[in-house]
């Protein structure tokens, strides 16, 4: 039996090699699992499609989450911010700590959550990853730069969003 390289990832390469393997002299018959492996390409593209929209749901639930919750702290400390404003304080000046407030829970939202899903990791490769199993999968955990970026994004999408509900409670 001959398995396929890790490159053959798109059905469209299957099918391609299998039709090469087919027009070469001596080759009666390439069985692949057409018909599998095509039902399973299309329950792969439905999760992508699924994760995708997920992600952009989260994203939307973060932002507005994050806003709220700053606006709620705004509102409670409503006569204070009055005193500023009164006392001459600039807009940037009474925005920045809820600000950095939105971004430093992004950063701790992000490594939690990161740090929830590395022990998972390492349960599932503690439990799954013995030596039956090293020649089938292979286990890796986000590289450095996926984790920079995620806590990079998740700091931004926060401090967005209360950057946006600092605008909208300082001019009404």
């Amino acid at each position: 039996e001959i398995f396929p390289k890790r490159s053959l990832d798109t059905l469209s390469r299957i099918k391609l090699f299998s039709e090469y393997l087919q027009s070469l002299p001596g080759v009666l018959k390439v069985q692949y699992g057409r018909e599998w492996v095509e039902r399973f390409y299309s329950f792969i593209q439905l999760l992508r499609i699924i994760v995708l929209l997920s992600g952009m749901l989260l994203i939307l639930t973060t932002t507005f989450m994050m806003g709220h919750s700053i606006r709620l702290t705004m509102l409670t400390r409503k006569k204070e911010l009055e005193l500023l404003r009164l006392v001459g304080a600039s807009d940037h000046y009474i925005r920045f700590p809820f600000f950095l407030e939105g971004a430093i829970l992004g950063a701790l939202g992000a490594g939690t959550g990161l740090g929830a899903l590395y022990l998972l990791f390492s349960w599932i490769q503690l439990r799954f990853g013995g030596q039956a199993m090293q020649g089938m999968f292979t286990f890796n955990f986000f590289s450095g730069t996926s984790v920079g970026m995620i806590v990079l994004l998740a700091i931004l999408l926060c401090a967005g969003g209360s950057f946006t509900s600092t605008r909208k409670i300082l001019n009404l």
